[in-house]
């Protein structure tokens, strides 16, 4: 048992010098060395040091397997964790949250006409995209008469409707905006 108290204490001071590692390998030494102590009062430090390189490192693949062993220690049964460690914790998960992808949407509109969302094929409306695009807000009339110019106004309005409702479904509810009274609707991609 004597033997657990030294070593220990001597990983704890070299961690605490700054010498031995930094970032990952420091939470993951940290994390281990917390593992060993019987309560997390008494891991306290060293966890909390852990997360602390986990917030500031770079290397975000590097810090998943350190954060899975303090939330191991931390999951024990004692009790609440306190608050500056479970602040901690949350940045900790925050800072390796990988970051939302934009949505990458591009409009083919020579040659057969496409439309892909992060390179896979949609059915959005590629003319109703480049009119969009192109024209900026327009009203339902305009987009009738730029789109089915060779329709009945009812077929052409059916139609438009038809696309901007495939669009929607395809790219998202919010990728065409809409604004106006139901008899002079007025459209506009939304702002990305």
């Amino acid at each position: 048992m004597g033997e657990v108290v030294e070593a220990r204490q001597i990983l704890s001071a070299a961690l605490n010098d700054g010498s031995f590692a930094t970032g990952p390998a420091a939470a993951s030494l940290a994390a281990t060395i917390a593992r060993t102590y019987g309560s997390q009062d008494e891991a306290a430090p060293l966890l909390r040091r852990a997360l602390e390189e986990i917030i500031a490192t770079p290397f975000l693949s590097a810090a998943q397997a350190p954060l899975a062993m303090i939330e191991s220690v931390l999951s024990a049964p004692e009790g609440p964790v306190s608050p500056g460690l479970n602040a901690r914790l949350m940045a900790a998960r925050q800072h390796l949250r990988p970051p939302l992808q934009q949505p990458v949407v591009k409009i083919r509109t020579l040659g057969r006409p496409e439309v892909s969302l992060r390179g896979k094929a949609t059915k959005a409306s590629a003319a109703l995209l480049a009119a969009l695009k192109l024209g900026g807000e327009l009203d339902r009339a305009t987009l009738q008469l730029q789109l089915y110019p060779d329709r009945s106004a009812s077929a052409a309005e059916s139609a438009v409707k038809q696309d901007i409702f495939r669009t929607r479904k395809a790219l998202g509810a919010d990728s065409i905006l809409s604004s106006g009274p139901h008899h002079n609707k007025h459209y506009a991609l939304a702002p990305r």
